[in-house]
């Protein structure tokens, strides 16, 4: 078997990136929320939060100082929201548990929540230069090509195959930008379409490339039923300010701030029958695609409701509900400016 390591420690040191903003200070606590942020988002995406998040929390214990409503407001935008109060419980885990040490190994990085064997593997690798295997989605799309593998590669089986070739390829010459490389490779060449294969230092060995089968690994998984539902926002509106409640913790948009949500027209109709109608639109979480009705009333405020300046909310709301935000300044525009 060629030295795949070696391969791509030296592409990685003369082609990948060294700029990103976690790279320029490798402490364990920095890798941990770059790594946790790129989770589920792109790179370009994670940067100005990284930056944000970094400028107001720089250690594990400043993290574990912020209440749910200043946490929520750093990531705000930056979506599947489990992750930051997952890093929220983990900080306060490394202050209370490992007196604000950030734990050394492996075994124990995984008790934290939010991190599992991959992200625990990236931070003994890039934070501590220990060599673990990594296989988050780029690796995992190298790996099946590099070894022509056609299967799905979220299956159970072919996830434990990846993990032992994975570790196979682990060796003890820089692994950080080992670990680095691989994530470069897949990000800027080995990409999900138009790999660019001719600049690749794997393809002389990599079996999709000489079987002209890039197109065909990885397998596509199959795809989620995404099911169709029906939310109704009733956005109360008073002298200029919006009416917004704490969401609870558990459910879609846990810990953020919103106008009063029901699951049908009628229940909102009982509570409020003097609301006016605004335009629907669409809105897709991973698993579900909401159609939602915004409606305004300005004869009722709801019971526990904060109202902020309908132009100028502090407050951490989803992404689902701008389009009803931008629908309600207009609304309030045109009644102000007849």
């Amino acid at each position: 078997m060629p030295n795949l390591a070696e391969k791509v420690v030296h592409w990685q040191k003369q082609h990948g990136r060294h700029n990103l903003p976690w790279q320029i200070d490798r402490s364990p606590y920095r890798v941990w929320l770059s790594e946790v942020m790129l989770q589920q988002t792109q790179v370009q995406t994670v940067i100005p939060y990284y930056l944000r998040f970094l400028e107001k929390c720089p250690s594990a214990e400043d993290l574990a100082d912020l209440s749910t409503d200043e946490l929520m407001q750093l990531w705000q935008g930056l979506g599947y929201y489990s992750r930051a109060r997952n890093l929220h419980k983990a900080s306060r885990m490394i202050v209370n548990d490992y007196q604000g040490v950030f734990p050394k190994t492996r075994e124990e990085l995984i008790k934290l929540p939010g991190v599992g064997r991959s992200t625990a593997a990236a931070i003994m690798s890039l934070a501590y230069q220990v060599p673990d295997a990594i296989l988050d989605g780029n690796v995992k799309r190298v790996l099946c090509r590099y070894h022509g593998i056609y299967d799905n590669p979220k299956a159970t089986a072919t996830i434990k195959q990846l993990w032992d070739i994975a570790t196979s390829h682990l060796s003890n010459d820089d692994p950080r930008a080992y670990t680095q490389g691989l994530m470069d490779l897949g990000a800027n060449l080995c990409k999900r379409t138009k790999p660019s294969c001719q600049r690749c230092p794997l393809n002389e060995h990599c079996k999709a490339f000489h079987d002209n089968t890039t197109h065909l690994i990885p397998a596509k998984a199959p795809k989620r039923e995404v099911r169709k539902e029906n939310l109704y926002l009733l956005i109360s509106l008073n002298n200029g300010h919006i009416g917004l409640s704490k969401r609870p913790k558990k459910g879609i948009w846990g810990d953020l701030y919103t106008p009063m949500v029901f699951d049908e027209y009628e229940a909102l109709a009982n509570y409020q029958p003097k609301h006016i109608p605004l335009s629907h639109y669409h809105h897709q979480l991973t698993h579900i695609k909401f159609t939602i009705y915004p409606y305004i009333t300005t004869d009722h405020d709801p019971e526990h409701a904060v109202y902020e300046p309908l132009t100028a909310i502090k407050s951490a709301t989803p992404t689902g509900i701008r389009g009803a935000i931008e629908q309600a300044k207009a609304w309030l525009s045109l009644v102000e400016n007849p």
